[in-house]
């Protein structure tokens, strides 16, 4: 399926924020081998400013890493794909 760039078309905002939010953590893992609990999404990084709850920005929990890989395996197969080329890392454990 084709989705063209609507960002009033609830289907392809919510495959692009997949999409997104699976990119930046994976594109985390391979920098620093870790998936954290929080992200900077104007950044694009890990390096965020933790005003509450824990005092730093701490690796993944099992819900927070399986998230991710739930994410990712629900993902189109064709952007799946596209993403082996941005990011390697992405699908190796697909």
């Amino acid at each position: 399926m084709v989705y063209e760039r609507h960002i009033d078309d609830p289907e392809w905002l919510a495959l692009h924020t997949q999409l997104r939010s699976v990119q930046q953590r994976s594109g985390s893992y391979q920098r620093d081998g870790t998936i954290r609990e929080k992200y900077n999404v104007v950044t694009r990084s890990s390096e965020t400013n933790v005003k509450a709850g824990y005092a730093a920005n701490v690796i993944g929990f099992g819900w927070t890493n399986a998230a991710f890989v739930e994410l990712l395996h629900s993902l189109p197969a064709e952007k799946v794909a596209h993403m082996e080329h941005e990011i390697p890392s992405a699908t190796a454990s697909r």
